[in-house]
């Protein structure tokens, strides 16, 4: 009983943290593509699928390392809070309180804000998180239990 709560506090902090242990690439990657933004989404896109499926295979790893199988419950709790994130950041850049756009405010910079590339980029997060948990959780837990 103690090590499957263990194997679901594994899913949980791994698929958690990797996108934040991932920012420093995702922002040089966006520092780079300054000049070509409208490529941004699609870019974007393609990373958060390939970490959101390296972060499965990891969690799915450490899982069997403690001697548990990993099951579908442990990967559809924080898929379904990242999803909601994703939502929620879509919805504030619609509205027009992205945090994007309070950083060019600040900055002095109000006009230099685009709020349909941004939209699109948090579209490309959406998708590409949605891509990769898809593909990382089919290719791994083909043949895993539910709980």
């Amino acid at each position: 009983m103690l090590a499957r709560l263990g194997a679901y506090l594994i899913a949980f902090v791994v698929l958690g943290s990797i996108p934040y242990l991932c920012y420093p690439i995702m922002m040089t990657v966006a520092w780079a593509l300054r000049k070509a933004y409208w490529v941004a989404p699609l870019v974007f896109c393609v990373l958060d699928a390939v970490m959101r499926c390296c972060s499965i295979f990891l969690a799915a790893w450490l899982i069997n390392r403690i001697g548990q199988s990993p099951s579908w419950l442990m990967f559809l709790i924080p898929w379904y809070l990242m999803v909601q994130n994703d939502v929620m950041r879509i919805n504030r850049v619609k509205a027009g309180k992205s945090n994007l756009k309070r950083m060019h405010e600040q900055a002095g910079q109000p006009e230099s804000y685009d709020q349909r590339l941004d939209l699109w980029v948090e579209r490309g997060h959406l998708a590409g998180d949605v891509v990769g948990w898809t593909a990382g959780a089919n290719l791994t837990l083909q043949a895993a239990s539910f709980f």
